[in-house]
């Protein structure tokens, strides 16, 4: 195509995808200038009589196909995460202790993950490059254990109550391969100091009282060690019910002896 960028949402198009879209893309003219003109006219064929889309030349007639195809397949947006799952006893052993504070919602025990990158809504474009770029993160299985519990935010009305994780030179080398494979497929990182948690539950109106005598009884609460093994990427749907979290990719970490893996 003469090394021209054609103007698609977000700056992006994979023919390879879809056979239509390849045949559409094949049938436009090789014009940079004549594709750029047509993309600023903003034909639309939805809205145009036969004999009036008939008018039009034929490439801008295709050209003004592909751009609606593009821009109905990108109304499907993905709220995307990516995080490490825990193991199933050390699920159990939280679960136990997700009781007794009013206003207080759990997150169910299945749910239970500590988030690497929270990346959002992205149309299927993005999401796309995102699945495939995270394949080419590399490392070691990594060893972590959960410890001590705590709020968010921590000097106002709290909102979070979560278990920490213990952080280490692995985890951070970790999260920063994927934040870095990220932005390059047009992703914001989150610039924020990293506080590696897993939330337990989201509060609402719980009194201060009973939070800090929760805070005193597990704050010595140490789990096991843990070896991660891998990493996922999540779409998230959220509903009055809660969220429904679905593994959209597995990508493995290297091996390693010791404590149990995950």
């Amino acid at each position: 195509m003469n090394g021209c960028a054609l103007p698609f949402r977000n700056e992006k198009f994979r023919a390879a995808d879809n056979l239509k879209r390849t045949a559409i893309f094949l049938a436009i003219i090789q014009n940079p200038v004549e594709i750029a003109l047509a993309s600023t006219l903003k034909y639309n064929t939805e809205t145009m009589t036969v004999n009036e889309m008939m008018d039009l030349p034929v490439r801008y007639r295709l050209l003004s196909c592909l751009l609606i195809y593009n821009a109905d397949e990108g109304e499907s947006m993905s709220r995307l995460f990516v995080a490490l799952d825990i193991s199933q006893d050390v699920k159990e052993e939280l679960t136990r202790f997700c009781c007794g504070l009013p206003g207080a919602r759990w997150v169910p025990g299945d749910q239970f993950h500590l988030t690497l990158h929270f990346i959002g809504e992205v149309d299927g474009a993005v999401f796309r490059d995102v699945r495939d770029l995270l394949a080419d993160v590399r490392g070691n299985a990594l060893e972590t254990r959960l410890a001590g519990v705590g709020l968010f935010p921590p000097r106002k009305i709290p909102k979070v109550l979560w278990v920490g994780v213990d952080t280490n030179e692995q985890l951070e080398m970790l999260r920063n391969r994927i934040g870095s494979l990220l932005m390059r497929a047009g992703v914001e990182v989150e610039k924020r100091k990293f506080m590696p948690h897993i939330t337990l539950a989201r509060l609402r109106n719980t009194p201060m009282g009973r939070l800090a005598r929760f805070l005193a009884a597990h704050n010595l609460y140490a789990s096991r060690t843990m070896i991660i093994k891998n990493f996922k990427l999540y779409s998230s749907i959220v509903s009055s019910k809660g969220a429904v979290h679905t593994v959209e990719g597995v990508y493995p970490l290297g091996d390693q002896a010791g404590a149990d893996m995950v």
